[in-house]
């Protein structure tokens, strides 16, 4: 018996929440359709609204943008440049170098022509002073042995002759 009454109490209160279950999802569907009649509401009116949307002023950033390519391409600019040397041998001159190659050429060898001349005249000067020291020397010390043999005669005459000598 005690059963049947719990059961019982049981079975009426699941009714009565079944019974609370409907009554809420009732409610909840006429929220959902209330709802969607104001979307739809809202939807026609901003459905027929027009609006026009003014054309971005890009003015101003391209005037930034231009502004620092130029100092960029100074920048650039700026830069040590990568510098090619060529080296080569040529026989004739390139038509655009012509100038620069016989300039080069010419003007060294006219140069060290120049020192090779100056150096054999100096050579040649120095050879020719120094062996006339010396054969001078020899002389003078012939001169001084013959005078140193003479007698006194012998040496006014040598005296004299050496007097004729340095007044020529």
């Amino acid at each position: 018996m005690m059963n049947e009454e719990v059961l019982h109490t049981i079975l009426s209160e699941l009714s009565e929440a079944d019974k609370q279950l409907a009554v809420n999802n009732g409610l909840l569907t006429k929220a959902i359709e209330n709802l969607s009649g104001t979307f739809k509401e809202m939807e026609s009116k901003t459905g027929n609204l027009k609006v026009s949307v003014p054309a971005p002023d890009t003015r101003p950033i391209i005037i930034e943008l231009e502004k620092y390519l130029k100092k960029t391409e100074a920048l650039i600019a700026q830069l040590p440049k990568q510098v090619l040397h060529e080296k080569r041998i040529t026989l004739f001159p390139v038509e655009s170098h012509k100038f620069d190659f016989y300039k080069k050429i010419f003007g060294q060898f006219l140069k060290w022509t120049a020192i090779v001349i100056i150096a054999l005249a100096g050579f040649k000067y120095i050879n020719a002073t120094y062996s006339g020291y010396v054969s001078n020397a020899k002389y003078k010390q012939a001169w001084e042995t013959l005078y140193q043999n003479q007698n006194r005669k012998g040496k006014k005459m040598l005296d004299s002759v050496l007097m004729e000598i340095n007044f020529q």
